[in-house]
């Protein structure tokens, strides 16, 4: 799901740093925009494909939920840590990162 619901995030980023948006109202707009995304795409997929949620995929959740967890608490940990100008660079810097990240899967493949 994480590619479905928070690549639209993307360009909420790009957008409150242009507008010079505070950490504060950025997020509070960018995790609710993810959030909704996140509930849209898992009915999606319940309604289209209920067989993706069996065994296998909660094992895959009993695994995966305690490492997502610990994702979170570094990005509150830094969220905490930093100022306006500073998270603007974090989250610009982790959003390009992934960018190139895409750039050169696709120049692999």
């Amino acid at each position: 799901m994480g590619g479905f619901s928070a690549f639209p995030g993307s360009a909420l980023v790009v957008w409150n740093a242009l507008a010079g948006a505070g950490k504060e109202q950025g997020c509070a707009l960018t995790q609710a925009l993810i959030l909704s995304m996140q509930v849209v795409g898992l009915a999606l997929l319940l309604a289209r494909h209920p067989a993706l949620f069996g065994l296998g995929f909660w094992r895959l959740f009993v695994v995966a939920a305690p490492l997502a967890l610990v994702g979170n608490r570094l990005g509150i940990a830094i969220y905490r840590r930093t100022g306006d100008t500073s998270y603007r660079r974090v989250t610009l810097f982790a959003l390009g990162a992934a960018g190139f990240g895409l750039l050169v899967q696709i120049a692999l493949v």
